[in-house]
Parts: C-alpha cells; sequence; structure tokens
C-alpha cells in the first residue's frame, strides 16, 4: 500500500496536467479555426501538442482517430505506473472503456471495418470463425464481455463489475466514481448511435461533475479516473474538430 506522501506525489503532478488543460475559452478559440492545417499549427503550440504530433493535413481520417486512441492508451499506462502496483490493474482497464462500440459490432459477427483491422488492440478479436473469435476473447482480458454477450447483458455492465472487482478503493468511494461512469457509458452510447446536440450537452454537464469530482477526490488515488475522464472528454473533442476539418479539406466554417 503506498503512502500518503506518495498520493500527494501523485496528486501534484496530476494538478499540473489538470491546470494545462484547455479552457473553454481556448477551446472556442481553437474551434473558430476551419482550416485543418491552421488548427495543427495552432494546437501543436499548446498543451494538445503531444495529442496531435505527427498529424498532418493529408493524415486519412480513420489513421487520425487511431493514433489518438493510441495516444490515449499510452497515456493511461503512462499515469497507471505513478501509483503503487495495487491501483495500476484497475487504471490499466480504464483503456478498455473506449474499445466497448467496437467489441460490441465484433460480438454481433458483423461485418468488420478496415478501421478495426488496422488497431492491434482490435484486429486480435476479429475472426469470421465464430469459435475462433471466442477463443481469442476467452484467451485475453477481455473475456468478461464475450460471458456479457452470451448472457445478453450490455458490456459496459461487465466493465464496471470487473473495475469493482480489481480496484481496491472503497465501496463508497467506488460508488461515487460509477455514476460518473455511468454517464460516460450513456454520453459514449448516444454518440456512437446519433451524435447530436443532446450528446454535447450531456458532455458538459458530465464534464462539469468531473471538475467536481477532482477536487472530492484529491489526494486519493480514485482521482486518478476523474482525470481520466477528463482526458478522455478533451480527446473527444480534439476527435471530432480534426476528423470534421479533415473529412472536409478546409470547407469548414469555424465552430461558434
Amino acid at each position: 500500500m503506498a503512502s500518503a506522501a506518495q498520493y500527494a506525489y501523485v496528486q501534484t503532478r496530476l494538478q499540473a496536467r489538470h491546470g494545462a488543460r484547455l479552457s473553454d475559452d481556448d477551446w472556442r478559440r481553437l474551434r473558430s479555426i476551419g482550416d485543418l492545417a491552421n488548427y495543427l499549427q495552432v494546437a501543436q503550440r499548446g498543451p494538445l501538442n503531444d495529442w496531435v504530433v505527427g498529424i498532418g493535413v493529408n493524415t486519412p481520417v480513420h489513421e487520425i482517430e487511431l493514433l489518438l486512441r493510441q495516444r490515449f492508451r499510452l497515456y493511461v499506462d503512462e499515469v497507471s505506473r505513478w501509483l503503487d502496483a495495487d491501483w495500476q490493474q484497475s487504471v490499466g482497464w480504464v483503456k478498455r472503456l473506449i474499445d466497448l462500440p467496437a467489441l460490441s459490432h465484433i460480438l454481433s459477427g458483423r461485418a468488420t471495418p478496415n478501421w478495426m483491422l488496422d488497431d492491434p488492440e482490435l484486429k486480435p478479436f476479429i475472426h469470421v470463425n465464430a469459435s475462433l473469435r471466442n477463443e481469442a476473447f476467452m484467451d485475453s482480458d477481455c473475456r468478461v464481455f464475450l460471458q456479457a454477450w452470451k448472457n445478453q447483458q450490455p458490456l459496459s455492465d461487465a466493465w464496471i463489475r470487473e473495475w469493482q472487482q480489481i480496484s481496491p478503493g472503497k465501496k463508497q468511494k467506488k460508488a461515487r466514481l460509477v455514476q460518473l461512469i455511468k454517464l460516460y457509458l450513456k454520453k459514449l452510447r448516444l454518440q456512437n448511435e446519433s451524435p447530436d446536440e443532446s450528446t454535447e450537452l450531456l458532455r458538459d454537464s458530465l464534464e462539469l461533475d468531473l471538475r467536481g469530482a477532482f477536487r472530492r477526490f484529491s489526494g486519493n488515488p480514485e482521482v486518478m479516473f476523474v482525470h481520466l475522464g477528463l482526458v478522455a472528454l478533451d480527446l473527444e473533442r480534439l476527435r471530432g474538430d480534426l476528423v470534421r476539418r479533415a473529412l472536409f479539406r478546409g470547407n469548414v466554417e469555424g465552430d461558434s
């Protein structure tokens, strides 16, 4: 078990990352730039640089999305190492949250889009043969999703159950975090089904809740999950901006 001093050290690092996040005004200024090249140039001069480095005006949309997913996974690995071993597994499990819609698609047996084949975290599960697909799930950390699918249960429920089981946090704190996780999963589901204004409103509401939770969980290892939730929301904003500009190649009017 880590000491209070170690948690204070972790909190200091997280606070620095938290303070470097773009403000709402920063996002509005950035999103007013309609041209992808200029957008990238401005983003590279600020805290988004590590996320957008290597992305150019001719980078395909699927490659942009893959780069952001991979960098988020690497970021989760990085911050998990700040904590002691007791917490690293449950923090690492956050990486699978962003894969739930794709894993659900794969388990359905429907035709697989090329972008999933290009993702090294998804490709091992893609098989035309159902037995091979199930075997791949059983041989990985995603075995809980296969069981949930067979029982006609939401994969999100399986993710939460597994997180509660492997997380060493106290039950009361877990319960408060689960409510935030469920809000994020709801937003993720709506975003994949029909992205519209209601999804954006839910995102804004979730961000306010996460900001409050970041203060409440300050000094505790659970704050790591709140921080990663905020980072995920920032990346969703960034992804949307980049994809729209890449698709329309300079013909996007700056967002209001």
